[in-house]
């Protein structure tokens, strides 16, 4: 128990002066509008690592030692100049050129970073995450790290109680309370949690030393009756920054609740429910084409998914009943409440029999012609789907056909605070031949029969303007980087936005002439992503979204189109339409 504790007093000490170093530099924060649905990748936010972008890290402040030197100044620590982000001088940093994103965006102050992709912040600052930085320093940081875990993980996998080891000591029958306490207090099940959270099969494979230590030590806490429930399957409390088990240890009991914060975050078996979603996805498509997952690298990532899906069949069969709220003892137990989106998450990515998708896709002749496939064009999409499956920030939804990955179709929800606000816009996506090593082809299907142009980026035709699909000069779409996450939240992000007059290029800031588009696309809105999916028969792709979004958002809808003013017969028409529906 002592050395249990001594190890995780050091990582407690090593960590706090990276995480107050991170702190130093504040990040800009998600809109609770447009945001994700928090999963994390890798070490979290906390520890600055992302798999769709490397972001620009000070040189490491923090040493090994656990000393923490200031850096001289803000723009030495973060030297954004060499990226063509900021220049820094006796001017205002300069905005960033968003025409390379496929339009010109208005400054918004929403940051999609961790998609990959990039919304200004403020009046006039750009995103300071907005463009990929491929940065050594935090890189050696990161492996740093990586190793020092591995040890810990190491150790404790040997240390901590097991009823299965064939001298069974007194410690291993009945361990002392403290140690759940202390391993509930240190930092070490917040970097496992940050771990299982990875929305990165690829990333994780790259680290496969540190997650199988990691899944190991789960394993072993989860195995154990006296560690299973408060470090495993129950909610954690995690503390303010700076706390650490050390200081902990010594604070008086009687101080304990006035001068160290907590946060309530979820249980380390939720956190590993989207990790064992993408590797039993995984799994199911490498049984189904073995030849796409044939090699060494295949067979490390598949080892990874089987052991990430073996420890989730066991957390899940042996899930320790969560403890009573002292608010609830000798009353009725309260169900926690749910949100009425909570249903986007369940739907978001579904597959469909192939003909069913492919008799109403624009791509479906050219999808059946194809031929001479790139080989590692399956495992790609494979990662590609399993990625979307867990990191799909609310608002879009996937289609695709069950045995060809490569041909989906999308439905993004039109965002609050937008002229698309609640409607319904599709899109039908291919993957080329030789993807991943171009991008995906794209047509926009809400057209009003390809009367309707709903945005400058959005031709009536269905041309989708985006410099990721190669539509519009700016930044391209780069093999082994790109995404079709980062494409689909472009879109969401920059494309369905609240002034997508400004998308036109050229244009100049004109009040008057963006107020009248937004009028005339909320009366498009209305009419072809609203009632145009409400007839007497739900579309047999998206019956199930339609159906969820009108029934649970009809009377969000009803104030939404009240407030646009719009003809009150075209009011009436909807809102019968949708009477109908939730009848």
């Amino acid at each position: 128990m002592a050395t249990i504790w001594i190890l995780l007093c050091g990582y407690d000490r090593r960590r706090t002066p990276e995480r107050r170093r991170d702190s130093y530099f504040t990040k800009p924060t998600l809109s609770p509008s447009k945001g994700s649905r928090g999963a994390g990748v890798g070490y979290d936010s906390e520890y600055g690592h992302h798999p769709f972008m490397q972001m620009a890290q000070p040189i490491n402040y923090g040493s090994i030692s656990g000393m923490y030197v200031p850096p001289p100044s803000y723009e030495q620590a973060l030297n954004y100049g060499k990226h063509g982000m900021y220049t820094f001088g006796n001017s205002y940093p300069q905005p960033v050129n968003y025409s390379q994103y496929g339009a010109y965006q208005p400054p918004q102050p929403v940051n999609y970073s961790k998609y990959g992709t990039s919304q200004p912040v403020g009046k006039y600052a750009p995103s300071r995450y907005a463009q990929p930085v491929n940065n050594p320093a935090a890189s050696s940081t990161e492996a740093a790290d990586d190793e020092i875990t591995v040890r810990l993980m190491a150790c404790l996998d040997v240390l901590l109680p097991s009823l299965v080891i064939e001298s069974v000591q007194d410690f291993d029958l009945e361990p002392p309370p403290v140690l759940a306490a202390v391993l509930t207090q240190s930092n070490i099940l917040g970097t496992i949690a940050a771990l299982l959270r990875n929305d990165s099969l690829e990333d994780a494979t790259k680290r496969t030393r540190l997650y199988k230590s990691t899944l190991d030590v789960v394993n072993k806490l989860g195995s154990h009756h006296a560690t299973a429930g408060p470090t495993i399957h129950h909610s954690r409390q995690v503390q303010e920054r700076g706390s650490d088990i050390l200081s902990l240890s010594f604070t008086p009991s009687h101080t304990n609740n006035k001068d160290v914060k907590c946060e309530e975050a979820q249980s380390l078996a939720s956190c590993l429910r989207n990790f064992d979603k993408q590797s039993k996805n995984m799994l199911v498509n490498a049984k189904a084409h073995p030849q796409a997952f044939a090699g060494p690298d295949s067979e490390q990532m598949l080892s990874l998914c089987r052991g990430v899906s073996d420890l989730a069949d066991f957390l899940l069969a042996n899930a320790a009943p969560a403890p009573v709220p002292a608010t609830n003892i000798g009353g009725p137990a309260q169900a926690p409440p749910c949100g009425n989106d909570d249903w986007q998450s369940d739907l978001a990515v579904l597959e469909l029999p192939d003909e069913e998708i492919m008799s109403r896709h624009s791509y479906g002749q050219l999808a059946r012609a194809a031929h001479n496939l790139a080989p590692n064009r399956m495992k790609s999409l494979s990662l590609q789907l399993s990625n979307l499956m867990t990191s799909l920030p609310p608002g879009i939804f996937v289609r695709h056909c069950a045995s060809r990955l490569d041909v989906m179709k999308i439905l993004i929800i039109g965002p609050k605070g937008t002229p698309y606000e609640n409607g319904l816009f599709e899109f039908d996506l291919f993957c080329p031949s030789n993807f991943p090593n171009s991008p995906p082809s794209m047509l926009f299907r809400t057209t009003g029969g390809g009367r309707v142009r709903f945005n400058p980026n959005l031709y009536n035709c269905g041309k989708v303007c985006l410099s990721l699909l190669g539509t519009w000069q700016g930044e391209t779409w780069q093999p082994g980087k790109s995404t079709i996450l980062q494409v689909l939240v472009s879109i969401q992000a920059m494309i369905f936005c609240d002034e997508p007059w400004y998308n036109e290029p050229g244009r100049s800031a004109n009040r008057i002439a963006s107020m009248r588009h937004n009028q005339e696309l909320q009366g498009y809105t209305v009419r072809h992503a609203m009632l145009d999916w409400l007839g007497p028969e739900l579309d047999p792709v998206w019956g199930d979204v339609v159906e969820r979004h009108f029934v649970t958002r009809g009377k969000e809808i009803e104030g939404v189109v009240a407030g646009w003013g719009l003809h009150q017969g075209v009011r009436t028409q909807l809102m019968g339409a949708i009477g109908r529906l939730q009848s």
